[in-house]
């Protein structure tokens, strides 16, 4: 026979499997189920708790009156009368245990009052020198802005119970550096995200080599990883052979900044269950050596890869050298599902056309792949392109192929004429999906010349950017939704931004269509 539960366990297990409580708006629903009964009040109290997002804050709320003065309408700063002591310790600690995750913002705004994260510093010192140890037991996740006083005071939250730390915006500073030794050998994270300061970290500075061998120190004691966002560049071969080595690692994403990253150690291994894959290039056009990286990808179960060009002002040609290897190997990757890539500026407009073709040519050769998306790279529909990507890509559901429209216009790339989006529409009925960014249509061009022997297409969702569509296009517009995607329940027209003739209404169906800045088609 099997145990019945009691109304307590019942009660929570209920409770535990409603929304978490992200947001302010979210808390009096709790709160006030926390009042219901003395069942009710644990587990609501737990989720009230598990997340803070605007620092310790709530939590000094529970220190005795004589201990704090709070500033403000809202009480969220505060300055430090009497460092608590002995059980006066004791509310605070009763909440603190339920604590799942904190985020250390320098600067919030609750309720539309500033909240300076730093004034609880003092506060964090009292804490460090007379609290409890750990001071949240159950923290599993810790959320820093790596400015201001986050940093300092972010040291106090680091124990074995963690098990992800992302810091934002971070440094080659000695507060960045000494977060990181503390996370040496600890055993529980799996989770770890450095999201740098990009104007910051690609210029000389004194701590910069110190903070890159501290990261691939850090990284080569952590053997549960299952995500590393290594938002600095630098990882030793060494670290980046320990990375292939552990059994659970199954997201990687290295930001390669410079040339010094060298794929190559005797002891490399086979990244056995990596499955999602992230690399973005940035400030360095030099070539990279991929030999090794690409050897020991071969065998990863990779479903998901992301290749892109910093968005930046990069200062050189093109990131060519960089992309180009790695774009002949892609082939290699034959469980791939999902695949984006991504060209910056400058490789539009030195090596576009041929990092395209080449990148093309070799995911034509991965038949598995189900999404894939193109963004700044010139595509051209004509035949054969379209017959071989669906033929060799026949589970495709999502195409996505779209451009920065201001840098587009710059460098000749005026995105897919509609008749080529057409024609491949024909050729893949299996799509659900389908984005683009439209050529100009020219002045004597009307939409009924679209292609007019082209069967419908079957996709169910059709997302056009930058059509330039004037109000009196509206009855062929309508006609060609009709005539080409009639089983779309949704389609999206993105007009230019701040062009005064796309103000206007398109009936269709005996629906409205606003011509404005944004333009939707509802179908049912």
């Amino acid at each position: 026979m099997h145990r019945c539960w009691t109304v307590t366990e019942l009660v929570r297990e209920i409770v535990q499997h409603l929304p978490d409580c992200y947001t302010l708006g979210d808390r009096p629903f709790f709160f006030h189920l926390a009042l219901v009964s003395r069942v009710f009040y644990e587990p609501a109290m737990d989720k009230l708790w598990a997340h803070l997002f605007n620092g310790i804050g709530p939590l000094l709320f529970c220190l005795p009156e004589g201990t704090v003065t709070r500033q403000g309408v809202t009480g969220y700063n505060f300055t430090i009368t009497r460092p608590p002591v002995g059980d006066e310790w004791a509310r605070f600690v009763h909440h603190a245990r339920r604590v799942r995750e904190v985020k250390l913002f320098p600067i919030t705004r609750v309720r539309g009052i500033a909240h300076d994260v730093a004034r609880e510093t003092s506060w964090l010192e009292a804490i460090r020198k007379n609290g409890p140890r750990p001071v949240l037991p159950q923290l599993r996740r810790l959320v820093v802005r790596m400015v201001a006083g986050a940093p300092r005071s972010a040291e106090i939250f680091l124990h074995d119970s963690l098990n992800a730390v992302s810091m934002e915006y971070a440094r080659p500073s000695a507060e960045t550096k000494g977060i990181l030794q503390k996370l040496e050998g600890m055993g529980s994270l799996s989770h770890l995200l450095l999201h740098q300061d990009w104007y910051i970290c690609h210029l000389t500075n004194p701590g910069i080599e110190g903070v890159y061998a501290q990261l691939s120190k850090t990284v080569s004691t952590l053997g549960r990883l299952r995500i590393l966002d290594g938002g600095f560049h630098a990882l030793s071969p060494d670290a980046l052979a320990h990375l292939s080595h552990i059994p659970d690692l199954k997201t990687l994403m290295l930001y390669v900044m410079s040339s010094n990253i060298v794929f190559k150690s005797r002891n490399m291994g086979k990244f056995a269950r990596l499955t999602e894959l992230h690399i973005l290039f940035g400030f360095d056009a030099s070539p990279v050596d991929w030999a090794g990286f690409i050897r020991s990808l071969r065998s990863a179960p990779l479903h998901t890869l992301h290749i892109s060009s910093t968005e930046l002002p990069t200062g050189v040609l093109s990131s060519t050298n960089q992309f180009l290897p790695f774009f002949e190997a892609l082939g290699l990757f034959t469980s791939l599902r999902d695949c984006t890539i991504s060209l910056g500026p400058e490789d539009m407009e030195w090596g576009g056309d041929y990092l395209t073709s080449t990148a093309l040519d070799a995911l034509l050769q991965v038949r598995g792949l189900r999404k894939v998306t193109l963004y700044n790279c010139p595509v051209s529909f004509a035949s054969p392109l379209a017959e071989k990507m669906a033929k060799a890509w026949p589970s495709l559901s999502t195409l996505c192929l779209c451009n920065d429209q201001v840098l587009a216009e710059g460098r000749g790339h005026l995105g897919v004429p509609l008749a080529d989006l057409v024609h491949f529409a024909r050729c893949c009925p299996q799509l659900t999906t389908l984005a683009a960014s439209l050529a100009p249509v020219p002045p004597l061009w009307t939409w009924d010349d679209a292609g007019a022997s082209v069967p419908p297409s079957d996709a169910q969702e059709l997302n056009v950017q930058y059509a330039e569509v004037a109000p009196a296009a509206a009855p062929a517009v309508a006609r060609f939704l009709d005539r080409y995607f009639p089983n779309a329940p949704l389609v999206h027209l993105y007009g230019t931004d701040g062009d005064p003739d796309l103000v206007g209404e398109l009936p269709e169906r005996g629906k409205t269509l606003e011509l404005v800045k944004e333009l939707r088609v509802a179908r049912k």
